[in-house]
């Protein structure tokens, strides 16, 4: 069950990121309007499901400031991530984008080594080998003398995608710490209600203090039929944040994290699929194909032997 389970995250994490990439192609300016819509509806269904399923609405918590604390680290780490990935959908093809994700496993392997003496395994070395040729299979073109306009441009966007999903990969790095902190003291599914809430409430004041007019511009410039379907799309999204992140949670409850995680880590070989037929992403798709297989294999690797 925990495996069906685990992909069943994986394959959402993978439509959501799709549905999001949309949104963000017909309104390029509404990345923090399309992540407040996604994990206020998430976090709402995950209240939802929790009540029905047990009853209650706030669980006991054991001890409140090692809950709030674990909060404190995994919120703020959850914006910056989302912020930066939804930046990263707004500059470059999401089958490019969403294999860059693997960097995450990196930076839990490498700090560990160079600052707790950590010696990695083999296996999971070789994870970390396979990964790194993944990324520069992914992101290697032939030089050519007299690139053309788009091929610069290209390769500009491309260059700031990386650099942003290397922001990501740092802060979800450090967000199940905090996560794992929250959930030794009251429920997992009301500890991800908590994060998603917050993180939609903290969208939500950048919107008020900083966007307000230009998010209103951007919702008026939009046609009545488009602006129901960016409404639809958001609402879906959050649904599949809700989807993805609940299912992930149950099976943690039942199975190892380095075995469910690894699973998850499948998510890139959907996100290219989806990507390629749905949002008609062709463009190198067989190197983009072959580094995605690389990068996949080469997290697993470091997840279950870490």
């Amino acid at each position: 069950m925990w495996i069906i389970l685990s992909i069943t995250g994986a394959l959402f994490q993978s439509v959501t990121g799709a549905i999001n990439k949309r949104n963000i192609d017909v309104s390029r300016s509404a990345i923090n309007i399309i992540a407040f819509i996604n994990y206020f509806f998430a976090g709402l269904l995950l209240a939802i499901f929790f009540y029905f399923q047990t009853g209650q609405i706030f669980p006991e918590i054991k001890n409140h400031l090692n809950f709030w604390y674990g909060m404190l680290i995994t919120v703020p780490f959850n914006v910056l991530g989302a912020y930066f990935g939804y930046k990263a959908l707004q500059v470059a093809e999401y089958n490019y984008v969403a294999p860059w994700l693997a960097f995450t496993s990196l930076f839990i392997i490498i700090p560990a080594f160079f600052l707790l003496k950590e010696v990695p395994t083999i296996l999971s070395f070789i994870g970390i080998l396979i990964v790194i040729s993944g990324a520069v299979i992914m992101d290697y073109r032939k030089k050519i003398k007299n690139p053309s306009v788009e091929e610069k441009e290209l390769r500009a966007r491309r260059n700031k995608a990386k650099l942003y999903m290397v922001v990501v990969g740092i802060c979800y790095t450090l967000t199940p710490v905090g996560m794992k902190m929250s959930i030794l003291e009251s429920s997992a599914i009301f500890v991800a209600i908590v994060a998603h809430l917050s993180i939609a409430l903290t969208f939500l004041l950048i919107i008020l203090a900083f966007e307000w007019k230009k998010s209103k511009r951007i919702l008026n410039h939009l046609t009545g039929k488009e602006k129901k379907i960016f409404f639809i799309l958001a609402l879906v999204a959050g649904a599949g944040y809700a989807l993805a992140n609940g299912s992930i949670n149950v099976a943690l409850e039942s199975q190892q994290a380095s075995l469910v995680m690894s699973i998850k880590r499948i998510a890139p070989m959907f996100s290219f699929f989806i990507g390629y037929i749905f949002l008609h992403e062709t463009r190198d798709a067989k190197k983009k194909i072959f580094a995605t297989v690389l990068m996949v294999i080469g997290t697993i690797l470091i997840t279950i032997f870490k």
